[in-house]
């Protein structure tokens, strides 16, 4: 897996340059204008715990690896809460109707978000416990990125309100450790999985595919967020 962790570091250091990465930490724009996209990722966020639940964890399934999996699965499944808490936090709630919330979500803004979930599911269609792992991870390691920005507006949006936010600040990046989660000692039992030539290409693959998701959504609500911006 040496090639596979190596392909994602390098990954991660390309997403880090992403606009809506580095829009995070830019001060001289307002935490909460700097998160205004949240509403737009939530068809993202609510899928990914049903990818987690219906697609990535495989109970009939006896394998280390799989196991591996599973465990993760059930912790990553149930972040959605934080991220319902946050859209409260962030007032969403007193601004939108029911009307005003599917327009967003199947909005032209939010396109690639959705197809994120829909691709994802797509990528695990047929995969076995390997390759399916090499996708946990390649999506953790997206996350360890995206959450580290996050966690800097969250904790200015905390000192400009004196309200914490649990899914973009501490208690969520916390849990993006960039392994999957659940199971003693992980990153051993990851570097015990070896791959021949042919799963190896394979995977490299996947984490490109995966990565390259992301950094079209993650593009795709700077612009949002710019655009607004410019409207005001």
């Amino acid at each position: 897996m040496q090639a596979v962790d190596d392909r994602i570091q390098k990954c991660q250091l390309d997403l880090s340059e992403n606009p809506l990465i580095s829009f995070m930490t830019d001060r001289s724009v307002s935490p909460g204008e700097r998160l205004s996209f949240s509403l737009n990722i939530a068809h993202f966020v609510m899928t990914f715990s049903d990818l987690n639940k219906y697609v990535l964890r495989n109970v009939d399934r006896t394998d280390l690896v799989q196991q591996i999996i599973n465990n993760h699965t059930e912790e990553d499944a149930n972040h959605w809460q934080m991220f319902l808490d946050d859209l409260r936090t962030l007032g969403f709630d007193g601004n939108t109707t029911p009307t005003t919330l599917m327009s967003a979500l199947w909005s032209d803004d939010s396109q690639h978000s959705r197809r994120v979930s829909y691709e994802l599911i797509s990528l695990a269609a047929g995969l076995g416990s390997v390759m399916t792992l090499v996708m946990v991870e390649a999506i953790e390691g997206t996350g360890a990125v995206a959450f580290g920005a996050f966690r800097q507006a969250a904790h200015d949006y905390e000192q400009q309100t004196g309200h914490t936010l649990r899914y973009f600040g501490d208690e969520h990046c916390e849990l993006e450790t960039g392994h999957a989660m659940g199971t003693d000692d992980v990153e051993t039992e990851l570097a015990r999985v070896s791959l021949t030539n042919e799963q190896e290409r394979r995977a490299l693959k996947i984490v490109d595919d995966v990565f390259d998701l992301f950094d079209r959504m993650f593009e795709e609500q700077y612009q949002y967020v710019q655009k607004n911006h410019e409207s005001v």
